[in-house]
């Protein structure tokens, strides 16, 4: 994996065409979700990789999950690649096309499970030098009455108001969206002893 180009990574429908709504103006803060965004078999080995991590459970008044360690120092091959591909002149040029957002080599790569009663309480994510949030959705066979969404909310007067967009988590889907003071999202409750598995983290901005 470790000299694949961009579109030997990513399925070409999100490389044919960008999508024509502008990221900046999406409500209720700028996001876009990309269904199917790596390739098969790329998606299939990440996900088996992940699979094989130890995860340490977590849980404090905001959230309930269990997380593995530092991912940007991995030995395992499968995910030591795909971060290197993260932080690659290519793949930011094609965020740069797709959200607007500069950002730097610097990316932050975890993995997640949630099972049954796991939650992510509202938050902001906006912590210095955070600029993009990614969350790539890694298992299979979570349904409508599973739980597990990702919500995201509107704000009023800089607080969270209410929800306006639930995104399910479907396999292989990737969720991008700018860190602000209001990007206000949680992760819904799990209602399955089934695992909900993620790779996530941040991507920097440029420094100034």
């Amino acid at each position: 994996f470790a000299m694949l180009s961009l579109h030997d990574w990513i399925s070409p429908s999100h490389l044919d065409s960008l999508p024509s709504s502008s990221f900046a103006r999406i409500k209720p803060f700028p996001h876009i979700v990309l269904q199917g965004f790596l390739k098969p078999r790329i998606a299939d080995a990440l996900a088996a990789a992940l699979r094989k991590q130890t995860f340490t459970r977590k849980e404090t008044d905001l959230f309930s999950l269990s997380q593995t360690h530092d991912l940007t120092r991995t030995n395992n091959p499968t995910l030591r690649a795909f971060h290197h591909f993260l932080t690659t002149s290519q793949l930011r040029d094609y965020l740069l096309k797709l959200t607007g957002v500069k950002v730097d080599t610097t990316v932050d790569m975890s993995g997640f499970t949630y099972t049954d009663g796991d939650h992510l309480l509202c938050h902001d994510d906006k912590l210095e030098g955070r600029a993009l949030a990614y969350i790539l959705n890694m298992s299979r066979g979570l349904g409508r009455s599973d739980g597990g969404e990702l919500a995201l909310l509107s704000s009023k007067n800089g607080k969270p108001h209410r929800v306006v967009k639930l995104i399910p988590p479907t396999y292989n889907t990737l969720t991008l969206f700018k860190v602000t003071p209001t990007s206000f999202h949680h992760v819904c409750e799990v209602l399955t002893l089934q695992n909900r598995l993620t790779l996530g983290g941040w991507f920097h901005a440029i420094r100034k």
